[in-house]
């Protein structure tokens, strides 16, 4: 029950586009956010932050406006995108769609190749 070539790389694009889109949660980090050549007592303020379940997309201080973080404001360089944070996200939902891929497989293969029922009669 090998994954095919094509079902390995749409689960990975299924994958990067739904860490992509996990950019679009956002909350507020409180804690210890470090940005070089700041000052330190500006490290420990709440920033928003951006991605699910660990965040990628961050606030910075001083350069952004207040309470914003997005893609736009990453490519402009206006917000800090950290990539190991967004690649572990895609690596969460890979592996979230590949036991979903999975299960569907061998739900498949005990049913005879079928996904429910008797079928058509």
């Amino acid at each position: 029950m090998r994954p095919r070539r094509n079902e390995v790389l749409s689960i990975l694009a299924a994958a990067l586009v739904a860490a992509f889109l996990s950019g679009c949660v956002y909350m507020r980090l409180g804690g210890p956010v470090r940005y070089p050549g700041v000052e330190p007592g500006w490290s420990y303020m709440k920033v928003m932050v951006r991605g699910w379940p660990l965040p990628f997309l961050y606030d910075k201080v001083g350069f952004s406006p207040a309470n914003a973080a997005d893609w736009v404001g990453a490519l402009m360089g206006l917000d800090e995108f950290r990539p190991l944070p967004f690649l572990a996200d895609a690596a969460f939902y890979a592996v979230l769609f590949a036991a979903v891929w999975w299960a569907r497989k061998r739900r498949r293969g005990a049913s005879g190749g079928r996904a429910h029922g008797p079928g058509p009669v």
